[in-house]
């Protein structure tokens, strides 16, 4: 999986919208009952360098949940998310195995999360990740401990923010800027930051740019076997665009590319190695009215 396959990556390093004229503010509009689907598709692609050898890998995952609109008051909104299906493809030499992978879909699907939203897409509240590592521990403890090891749960909550908490807090007009900030977490590794800059196009539409940063994690990492000490980026731009209809109160688009390249320092029982990455992450949300 994804998460799995990221972290291998790096243990590989160490061994070898704008509202249209009239729309007004952009919020998330729902009704009670309303049954809508996400989908989630995020495609990474990457080269790792040690020494002479070069490590290619290139994973594609596509997460497909259905949303049922559970409650509203003018100040919330409250959904329920199941997955349906979330399938991942992985190639190259950091490929984890596909045993995990169908295990973290067979959980997924036997869980439902709750999530809980302002209007304005903000997230106050996000369960069900507690059950679904209890359900992936009582299957495979094994599992259960590298995916804890990634994120875990906080991995889980961070999907839902890439989705809901990307419309400006107030109103906007064409050519106006709003800032989103999101921390993907690597468990003891440390976290990835995603500083996004949307900016409104006056056509229902928001371009998007950015940086992608890592933050090294400040306590030394367990059972891990080498900690990141800094990772140098000297390519970290994202670039992409929203599509939000702002008359029914849906996304009915988002996609942005980050492009890494650069250096990362590890370091492994005192001693520290540099090694070379580069690559791509092309993340796409869509909300749809029927089962893609």
């Amino acid at each position: 999986m994804m998460l799995r396959a990221a972290l291998g990556s790096l243990v590989a390093l160490a061994i070898v919208t704008t509202p249209a004229p009239g729309q007004g503010k952009l919020q998330w509009k729902f009704k009670e009952g309303d049954k809508l689907y996400l989908e989630e598709k995020l495609v990474s692609k990457s080269m790792t360098q040690i020494g002479e050898q070069k490590l290619p890998f290139e994973q594609t995952q596509t997460r497909v949940s259905a949303l049922v609109v559970k409650k509203l008051t003018p100040d919330s909104i409250e959904l329920q998310q199941r997955i349906e299906s979330w399938k991942i493809n992985t190639i190259g030499a950091l490929a984890g195995n596909d045993e995990g992978a169908k295990l973290l879909e067979e959980i997924a699907r036997d869980v439902v999360f709750t999530i809980q939203l302002k209007p304005s897409g903000e997230v106050t509240a996000f369960k069900g990740a507690d059950e679904f590592m209890k359900k992936l521990a009582d299957r495979d403890k094994a599992e259960a401990a590298k995916f804890d090891e990634i994120g875990g749960k906080e991995v889980l909550r961070s999907m839902v923010l890439l989705t809901f908490d990307v419309l400006p807090s107030t109103l906007v007009k064409k050519g106006e800027t709003w800032k989103k900030e999101v921390l993907v977490p690597m468990g003891p590794l440390g976290d990835f930051k995603y500083a996004l800059t949307f900016t409104d196009s006056g056509k229902g539409e928001a371009g998007i740019k950015g940086a992608v940063s890592f933050q090294p994690a400040r306590a030394d990492p367990i059972n891990v076997g080498f900690k990141v000490v800094k990772m140098d980026l000297s390519s970290n731009a994202i670039t992409g665009k929203m599509v939000f209809d702002g008359a029914q109160g849906r996304l009915s688009s988002c996609e942005w590319t980050a492009t890494k390249a650069g250096t990362v320092t590890v370091e492994r029982q005192g001693e520290q190695s540099l090694f070379s990455i580069e690559g791509t992450d092309t993340r796409t949300i869509r909300i749809l009215d029927k089962l893609p």
